[in-house]
């Protein structure tokens, strides 16, 4: 195994590896829905299969959660507007889904009302970050690392992004669930127009981790004092993706427990 490089560079995504929906999704749905008189169906998986469809209509049409430089750019508040109409008017056609709902639905989903974190993640991000006892596992015994990138110079460095294929509200998020002081930098799709598996997007976050230590950082050669090890839940876009860029040691998360399909690791190939 190689030995880890003096600083690090930890990216994390977010849905289903830091954070997941407080309570199941369709159920939040229609607990909003009822207030405004909607009816939802009897079974609550037929919502939850409503949302995907319309999830997956509206990111074909407008790509990045309506973010990024494209001209399909709409703004996250249009696009979930969207898929949320879209989801209630499969069962309530002849009814006007009210604005109202939507940006109830929207604001809900914007911290900690809508979400919770992982049991695990505060602890790991403790354990990380504890500068009197850092993890053995990465630096050994009786190291001392420091958690500011601009006081690295003797000690070894901790620098953790957020990349994730979401919208801006994921910073809001995280400061709601008590999180958001451990990261420096952020890498969302809607602000590059770039989703993963995109491999130039772990490029960007690559870039915007070192540029949080000098902003005038461009060239390899700054680099090579840094791990980079992005950590998710998706073994397509974040495993095998990040597994592709060069410096870039993925691990894969498997948080719904079930492991490799056949036991392989399917083959890459980027969109």
């Amino acid at each position: 195994m190689p030995v880890p490089k003096k600083n690090l560079i930890l990216t994390i995504d977010a849905f289903n590896t830091l954070i997941k929906p407080r309570k199941p999704l369709q159920q939040q749905y229609i607990e909003e829905a009822v207030k405004y008189g909607l009816n939802p169906p009897k079974n609550s998986l037929d919502l939850l299969g409503s949302f995907k469809k319309a999830f997956n209509r509206t990111k074909l049409k407008y790509p990045h959660f309506g973010g990024g430089e494209d001209p399909k750019r709409v703004g996250y508040r249009v696009w979930w507007h969207h898929v949320i109409s879209q989801t209630f008017r499969t069962f309530n056609p002849e009814t006007r889904i009210p604005p109202e709902l939507c940006d109830a639905i929207i604001d809900r989903f914007s911290g900690s009302e809508g979400y919770e974190l992982y049991p695990d993640v505060l602890p790991f991000l403790t354990t990380l970050f504890d500068q009197s006892n850092p993890p053995v596992w990465r630096y050994g015994a009786g190291a001392s690392v420091v958690t500011n990138p601009r006081n690295a110079i003797n000690s070894p460095c901790v620098m953790l992004g957020v990349l994730s294929n979401c919208d801006s509200r994921i910073p809001r998020i995280l400061e709601s669930l008590g999180i958001a002081k451990y990261f420096s930098f952020y890498t969302l799709s809607y602000d590059h127009g770039l989703s993963k598996p995109a491999r130039q997007l772990f490029r960007e976050a690559r870039l915007a981790g070192l540029r949080t230590l000098n902003p005038d950082i461009v060239i390899k050669e700054v680099w090579d004092g840094w791990d980079f090890v992005h950590i998710g839940d998706d073994l397509f876009h974040d495993y095998l993706a990040a597994g592709k860029v060069a410096d870039f040691t993925p691990i894969w998360l498997d948080r719904s427990g079930l492991g490799l399909r056949g036991g392989e690791v399917p083959k890459f190939e980027e969109d």
